[in-house]
């Protein structure tokens, strides 16, 4: 048998540097306004004197689904302009089903009645991205879109995690609608890859729902941990702060707090530690059997084989149970968006008819005159 000598003297302590970042991302909101924009009302009020902390307001006029202008929103949309709200027209894709043209027709509808001025971008709700039917549909809508205005900043909102094929095709995505509860003990694995790389995911919107104002600042801190730039955190859909379960009607509870905590910037700045790892000396003389480093190459080689078959056979099956629970989530959500928006046309129905009466009122009145 033939030894191998080796040698090998350390005679000095070795540093490791490893960066450690606090939980730094500067965060903004993205808020979904389906509040009907009355005059004199006091959540668009509030909002826009928010406006430090509110990157856009999403303006859902009919759900995009309309041929003539409401005045409210005509008033609406040049308010927040004037008082430093972006403004984002909601539209939605319905999940693929919905024809590209029949979204854009919607799209420039917002823009003739309502002015590209007053309009930054387009929400694109219902969006999805794990069949190829609702890739072409997205892929087709953002680049016409672009075509149309290449300004024009592009929301696709999906509610849960984005396939990476899909990445280029907005230029925010929603990854994430849901509870706050869901968020703290019980968030999602990230199935695309670009959602973990924290150079991409500042593409990344939250919306988290159902928050108990005193886990405001937890929920905040996690998505700063996750490095997601736009969040908005509500307590809209508890009836233990809201009058009915509906979401996104009114602003959270304690608004001004939430906003606070927004406004807060001392943990927003990433901080690089240098940790010290001391290694101590080692003056260690090797005698390794030729025979016995083949015979642990083997054994090395066996096991990291075994390994990454058995990694290989766990994502499958997360992989299949994400699918599984992906696709009854949407089937739920589809059932919540088709309830509200009956009923968001029933609430418009019955506001057009008051206008209505109102006007016709006052034109009597106008002519007794």
């Amino acid at each position: 048998m033939i030894s191998i000598k080796k040698y090998l003297l350390l005679s000095s302590c070795l540093l490791a540097f490893a960066p450690v970042f606090a939980h730094a991302d500067e965060v903004s909101m993205i808020v979904p306004g389906y509040s009907y924009p009355s005059k004199g009302s006091t959540y668009w009020d509030t909002l826009q004197k928010s406006s430090d902390v509110v990157a856009y307001a999403i303006l859902n006029h009919n759900n995009g689904e309309f041929t003539s202008p409401d005045v409210n929103y005509t008033r609406l949309f040049k308010e927040n302009t004037q008082k430093g709200l972006k403004n984002i027209a909601y539209v939605h894709l319905s999940y693929g089903e919905r024809s590209v043209d029949d979204v854009l027709k919607d799209v420039d509808h917002y823009l003739a009645f309502y002015g590209r001025e007053n309009i930054k971008g387009i929400f694109l709700d219902e969006t999805e991205t794990w069949t190829q039917k609702g890739r072409d549909q997205l892929h087709s809508v953002y680049q016409k879109l672009k075509a149309k205005d290449k300004d024009l900043v592009i929301v696709a909102n999906r509610g849960t995690t984005v396939a990476d094929s899909s990445y280029q095709d907005a230029d925010i995505f929603c990854t994430y609608e849901g509870s706050a509860k869901d968020y703290l003990t019980n968030y999602r694995k990230d199935v695309s890859t670009w959602e973990s790389d924290a150079s991409k995911v500042k593409k990344a919107m939250h919306i988290i729902y159902e928050a108990n104002p005193n886990d405001y600042g937890k929920l905040l801190a996690k998505a700063k941990e996750r490095h997601v730039p736009y969040v908005f955190i509500t307590s809209d859909g508890s009836l233990s702060y809201h009058k009915t379960t509906d979401y996104f009607d009114e602003l959270p509870t304690q608004f001004d707090q939430l906003a606070t905590l927004y406004r807060d910037k001392s943990a927003e700045k990433p901080v690089e530690k240098v940790t010290e790892k001391p290694v101590e000396k080692v003056t260690e003389k090797l005698v390794v059997e030729k025979s016995d480093l083949t015979g642990e190459f083997d054994q090395a080689k066996e096991t990291a084989s075994q390994k990454q078959a058995d990694e290989k056979a766990r994502l499958k099956e997360e992989r299949a149970k994400e699918k599984t629970r992906l696709k009854e989530e949407r089937a739920k959500e589809k059932a919540r968006l088709k309830e509200e928006r009956a009923k968001e046309k029933v609430r418009l129905k019955e506001e057009r008819a008051k206008e209505k009466a109102r006007l016709k009122e006052e034109r009597a009145k106008a002519r007794q005159k």
